[in-house]
């Protein structure tokens, strides 16, 4: 496994997981989420450390997966790794979700959809970054 490449995958996926995060929360979902006062913390922000770190460990693991199935196929092996990912982590979590908290199907929906594009996309970019050292 190239270390080196795992590291900068790593630090680019969280800037652009990050980045995306921002634009479907902060500003895709904003109205959905202000429709629902009663459901987020009011001091939600003083708690944003602890997201971040969970974010960089879930890319962290996320570069370090796809090191270690790593074909060489390209950005479509990108695509289908941040498919699975969602597979394995967006659609169950945001169906738990919709379980446990008073959202809505049209919200629940939206989580997904942007879920699964924001894996999609990570996947992308790992894939253009990630390569293994040379023989």
């Amino acid at each position: 496994m190239n270390w080196k490449r795992v590291l900068i995958a790593t630090v680019v996926g969280y800037i652009v997981f990050e980045l995306m995060s921002f634009l479907i929360h902060g500003v895709l979902l904003m109205e959905a989420y202000a429709a629902l006062p009663g459901l987020w913390r009011p001091e939600m922000q003083s708690y944003m450390p602890f997201m971040y770190i969970g974010d960089l460990i879930f890319n962290l693991f996320f570069v370090i997966f796809f090191a270690k199935g790593y074909e060489g196929k390209g950005l479509m092996e990108g695509v289908r790794f941040g498919l699975y990912v969602s597979a394995l982590t967006t659609i169950p979590g945001m169906l738990a979700q919709f379980a446990v908290y008073p959202v809505t199907t049209l919200l629940t929906s939206m989580w997904i959809v942007t879920g699964v594009i924001q894996m999609v996309i990570l996947g992308v970019v790992v894939s253009l970054i990630y390569k293994p050292e040379q023989a």
